[in-house]
């Protein structure tokens, strides 16, 4: 919103200043007169009077710095026009490529003075990208202009063999101590080792955001930034054994396909303590994981409010039972399968002990339970009494049959006992990125049953293809439209191959 304001202020300013030009300036106009007769006369001359062609281009040249002194944005003050540079230069998203010729570089490309302020506006030269491609001067050109500014320092190397000693990361290394963000991806094991060298001992007091990933496998166990890293608050780490920064005050942490098998002690030694994670993705391989008796010193995240679990690494119902979050109010599984779910609801620990009050929202990610019974289903449900949203959303794979679970939405519980209270009595909110059209009906039977038994649902998320649907059916959409809110499910990219976690 300041931006916005602060451009909407500039925007008036310019305006207010084009309007206040005096274009009559005599002066100005007589020198224009001298210049444009100046020009005529050379111009009329014979072709073969090459001496001339300096003086014409010169004078050519004088008349449009003339002009340029007259035009509505030359009277706007330097201070002024960089703001307006600042707040035009947008840089891409970190974990994104420049696509494109840079802002910076092609605002000192228009006029010289433009070039003039924008060479000495330090900001907009904070962003520096080292590729193979990048010369060592360019870099170094940046690291002059940008001055003492924090640094935006993203390396992708991730395409190719090695850049050993090359020249732009050669430069950058004196200037890592004034990073705000780092974003790496190294390549090989000889990138890696000169960049852990490189990060090993330094202090970054101004560091934000460090992101690295690789899938190349180490022997060695090395931590980062341990001069320390006070003002880390997001770390994503994918495909590396143990390249851990300090933790202590981070918010948001990613722990994805790191080359190491860790048991409980060792994870407890990486995340354990870390008492302002609010934001946990975890898919790590763990091998052995020994649960504590009693759960005395499971991992504690008292500010946890979302966490991810993916479950090609690790099994996500002893990580669950492995740590200790209170306040944890979103859950998201990526990849659960059957054996997970039959896993889960044939544990006595979890079935009598209910972790999670504050969990109010379920999110399934890519399942694969095709083959799940509705026992299991209804079974699982139950261990989360207070889930207000459940979802089901499919990126790449096809959508599974989810009747087992709609109708799990109705059931009791597991046993024959009808005294007992309905499953998820508090579930207002069902949503699906992917929806086999068959379940439609359905899932407008569920609706139906669920307002019958005042259990409610309020609101229900289905693909935009599902809304499209007519003839057979149209009936079925129409009774859903009388009990519940209808709208298209609005897709998001969550995949954690590119640690992009909102």
């Amino acid at each position: 919103m300041v931006c916005k304001y602060h451009s909407l202020l500039l925007a008036e300013f310019t305006t207010l200043t084009v309007l206040n030009i005096n274009v009559q300036n005599e002066a100005i106009k007589d020198q224009l007169l001298v210049k444009t007769r100046s020009i005529e006369d050379l111009r009329g001359l014979p072709p073969q009077v090459r001496d001339l062609e300096v003086p014409l281009k010169n004078t050519e040249d004088e008349y449009n710095r003339i002009m340029n002194q007259i035009a509505p944005l030359s009277s706007i003050p330097d201070e002024i026009l960089a703001n307006i540079f600042e707040v035009g230069h947008v840089p891409p998203s970190l974990l994104s490529p420049r696509a494109g010729s840079a802002f910076e570089i092609l605002v000192s490309q228009v006029i010289q003075r433009w070039r003039t302020v924008a060479i000495y506006t330090r900001r907009i030269w904070s962003r520096i990208e080292i590729s193979p491609t990048t010369s060592g001067q360019l870099v170094a050109v940046y690291l002059q202009r940008s001055g003492i500014d924090p640094l935006d320092l993203v390396i992708d190397f991730e395409r190719v063999d090695a850049y050993h000693h090359h020249p732009g990361w050669q430069a950058v290394i004196p200037h890592l101590s004034r990073c705000r963000n780092i974003v790496a991806s190294p390549g090989c094991l000889e990138n890696i080792d000169e960049m852990w060298s490189a990060f090993h001992s330094v202090t970054v007091m101004l560091l934000e955001r460090f992101q690295m990933i690789h899938d190349f496998r180490r022997t060695s166990i090395d931590h980062v930034f341990d001069g320390g890293a006070p003002a880390l608050r997001d770390v994503r780490i994918g495909g590396l054994q143990y390249c851990v920064p300090p933790l202590a005050n981070v918010t948001s942490l990613v722990l994805w396909n790191l080359n190491i098998v860790l048991d409980w002690s060792h994870l407890r030694d990486t995340v354990g303590g870390l008492l302002s994670l609010t934001h946990f993705v975890i898919g790590i391989p763990l091998d052995g994981l020994f649960l504590p008796d009693g759960f005395e010193s499971a991992i504690r995240f008292p500010s946890l409010h979302t966490l991810r679990i993916v479950a090609d690494y690790i099994i996500p119902f002893e990580f669950l039972l492995s740590i200790s979050a209170p306040s944890l109010d979103s859950l998201e599984l990526e990849g659960i399968t059957s054996e997970d779910l039959r896993y889960f609801c044939n544990n006595d620990a979890l079935r009598v002990l209910e972790k999670f009050p504050c969990l109010q929202s379920l999110t399934f990610l890519d399942p694969n339970v095709d083959d799940i019974s509705q026992e299991t289903c209804t079974s699982f449900c139950n261990m989360f009494p207070h889930i207000t949203h459940l979802a089901f959303d499919f990126n790449q794979t096809q959508p599974m049959s989810l009747e087992h679970f709609v109708e799990a939405m109705v059931s009791n519980t597991t046993n024959s006992d009808t005294t007992q209270s309905h499953i998820l009595p508090e579930l207002h909110t069902l949503s699906f990125s992917k929806l086999h059209p068959s379940s439609i009906n359905l899932l407008s039977d569920i609706v139906s049953t669920r307002h019958a038994l005042r259990l409610p649902l309020t609101l229900v998320h289905v693909p935009k293809a599902a809304l499209r649907h007519s003839g057979q059916f149209s009936e079925p959409l129409d009774r859903l439209r009388g009990l519940v809110e209808l709208m298209e499910y609005q897709a998001r990219d969550w995949n954690v191959k590119t640690m992009i976690f909102e």
